[in-house]
């Protein structure tokens, strides 16, 4: 019984700690703005928000894209797991009405208002 309750224990701390690192994607998306929105009322830490519309690939047509119908929020925040630090770098090169390939991870919770994470943005 012990041993149950302990591979349980170390399992829930792993996912916690690294789970979303399975939950990565390569994502195509058009720039339709972005925000910048406190945390809290008294200031201090901030969240960078992204709202987008998902690109669909052309079959036919390797590295080629199509402006698709879904739309998705993601934030842009600093991740230790991925020794990312550069959340505002990347907020400032991100450009309305432009197209990129970025990686996202995480999951979207609606009624937690949580989205996923951008944490790389290649360069096209």
């Amino acid at each position: 019984m012990k041993y149950l309750i302990g591979v349980i224990f170390t399992t829930a701390v792993l996912l916690l700690l690294g789970g979303h690192h399975l939950t990565e994607e390569i994502v195509y998306v058009k720039i339709k703005n972005k925000e910048v929105k406190p945390l809290n009322k008294e200031g201090g830490e901030t969240v960078y928000q992204i709202y987008t519309t998902i690109l669909e690939p052309i079959d036919s047509v390797e590295n080629e894209y199509v402006l698709g119908d879904k739309t998705e929020v993601f934030t842009n925040s600093d991740d230790w797991t991925y020794f990312k630090w550069n959340s505002s770098d990347v907020y400032g090169e991100l450009e309305k009405d432009s197209i990129y390939r970025i990686k996202v991870t995480g999951f979207r919770i609606q009624f937690l208002s949580k989205y996923r994470n951008i944490v790389v943005l290649y360069k096209n």
